[in-house]
């Protein structure tokens, strides 16, 4: 096991927090039954938001069984989580991350993050990052990986804030930005 902080993984733990202005947030792992939010959340991303994460690709034309796949991934190699801004009992579905084993490395997992432009800057992405690094810990991998366009300037920024290092720089290609979790 890596030589990260001593924790428990609960893999049905919701994780509470307010934002800096008091917004509620709840975060929890992804299941089948959110394929309607998944759909809501790419439908309320800005044009350049869905570019710098999908590409020309919108998951929001997938089909339901298709986003289900994605849903119901292998947790030992794959943890997804979604997180809601609360307000009352309403919850609106405002970010998603999730990382998947690498097939190069076993000991790596890819990461990808998505947060709707209104909840940017908000520490939605520290959140996700934090339980997404204890998940990938939980499974003994030693390391993030992140691809991310050279056009994407803020989560270049965000993710070397956050520890990532950016190891692979090729004309025209995404930049592989990485970050060791021993």
């Amino acid at each position: 096991m890596g030589q990260g902080p001593s924790f428990e993984y609960d893999r049905l733990s919701t994780i509470r927090w307010s934002g800096p202005d008091g917004q509620l947030f709840v975060m929890r792992e992804v299941t089948c039954t959110d394929v309607a939010d998944l759909k809501q959340l790419a439908r309320d991303l800005s044009p350049a938001a869905r570019y710098f994460r999908f590409g020309r690709f919108n998951i929001a034309d997938l089909g339901d069984e298709q986003i289900k796949a994605i849903c119901d991934g292998d947790s030992g190699r794959a943890a997804h989580w979604i997180v809601h801004a609360q307000d009352g009992v309403d919850l609106t579905p405002v970010a998603n991350a999730r990382y998947v084993a690498t097939r190069s490395d076993p000991k790596q997992t890819e990461i990808l993050m998505l947060i709707t432009d209104r909840w940017q800057k908000c520490g939605i992405g520290r959140q996700l990052l934090a339980r997404l690094s204890q998940c990938a810990r939980a499974h003994d991998f030693e390391s993030l990986c992140a691809q991310v366009l050279p056009t994407n300037q803020p989560m270049q920024t965000f993710l070397v804030s956050q520890g990532f290092d950016p190891v692979v720089r090729e004309a025209g290609r995404p930049i592989v930005y990485v970050k060791k979790l021993i």
